[in-house]
């Protein structure tokens, strides 16, 4: 299984050919005490993953959550709990104060935790999806905004005093699916339409990974509530990409996972199974022979892995 690391500062910078441009941002000697925090931001060129229209921020349109944990104490469990949270938006090179609380250096040596999110729709949480209040991907992301507006980024670091604005290290929290199909014969370059994922959970509830060893590995997911369907958003003549709750299943039983018109026919396909995990996508290559059958390339084993060329690998 082949895992390409990437890395987001606000977006994406990724390992791929494809994607190899890494903004950097020169640190200031700020941050003395009383001095207010500064959290730095920058764009790579990568996908598109917020509600954009481009591969930048757009300027007072999204809002990302900064919560401060004072004087962090490494010899104790780390809680939340009293945590200051502010809201901003992104400027060209720095995250711009909105709401909520500011947060201050108190001292030279002082260490602190931040962690950031930030949601598709741009709305304000002051907490992570929860039980209570869960995460849930659109329905609907063939239309309008609803692929956007389903995507979910987290960010976690400890910051030090006297080291500058504080970059934030954002990872997606969700998974993405993308389906290719070609066809043979009378389906040859046929035009597809209405690719959806079916009977797959919408939301869940969110558990933070932990920070407090310098890296941001995925977190963990509770999927909840009821399980639903998806309209894929199409990407090209038989291309569609959909953003899922990270979780793993089978087809429900009587349904297939997958269903779509080509050339006025109406197909379907089923995995045997799927496990779907937080920050990868998912690829399936959806061949349809001249009798009409259905296959997947390379064959589907009911893991994401399939063999030397696997389908699983980060979103970037």
């Amino acid at each position: 299984m082949t895992r390409k690391i990437f890395v987001l500062i606000i977006a994406a910078t990724a390992a791929a050919a494809s994607c190899t441009k890494t903004d950097t941002v020169i640190q200031e000697e700020t941050g003395a005490a009383g001095s207010e925090m500064e959290f730095a931001a920058t764009v790579s060129d990568c996908m598109p993953s917020k509600a954009t229209s481009g591969n930048t921020w757009d300027p007072g349109d999204e809002t990302i959550t900064v919560q401060v944990l004072d004087r962090y104490d490494p010899s104790a469990s780390l809680s939340w709990d009293g945590a200051a949270t502010g809201y901003y938006r992104a400027g060209t090179s720095s995250l711009e104060f909105v709401s909520g609380e500011k947060s201050y250096w108190n001292g030279k040596d002082e260490e602190k935790m931040v962690r950031a999110w930030y949601l598709g729709t741009g709305e304000k949480r002051d907490r992570l999806p929860s039980a209570d209040s869960p995460w849930t991907v659109s329905a609907s992301q063939d239309t309008g905004d609803g692929f956007q507006h389903s995507d979910f980024v987290f960010a976690g670091r400890k910051a030090t005093y006297g080291t500058g604005k504080t970059e934030l290290t954002f990872y997606h929290q969700i998974a993405k699916i993308s389906v290719n199909v070609a066809g043979s014969g009378k389906y040859a370059g046929a035009e597809v339409s209405g690719m959806a994922i079916h009977g797959i959970y919408l939301g869940g509830a969110f558990e933070a990974p932990d920070i407090t060893d310098g890296t941001v590995p995925a977190g963990t997911w509770t999927t909840s509530g009821q399980t639903g369907d998806i309209a894929m958003k199409k990407t090209g003549t038989a291309s569609f990409e959909a953003i899922v709750i990270p979780q793993s299943g089978s087809p429900v039983q009587g349904r297939n996972l997958f269903t779509f018109s080509a050339g006025g026919t109406d197909f379907a396909y089923s995995p045997d199974g799927y496990t779907w995990k937080s920050g990868y996508r998912y690829t399936y290559n959806i061949s349809i022979q001249e009798d009409g059958s259905v296959t997947i390339t390379p064959p589907q084993s009911g893991l994401p892995g399939w063999g030397d060329e696997s389908s699983e690998e980060v979103i970037q």
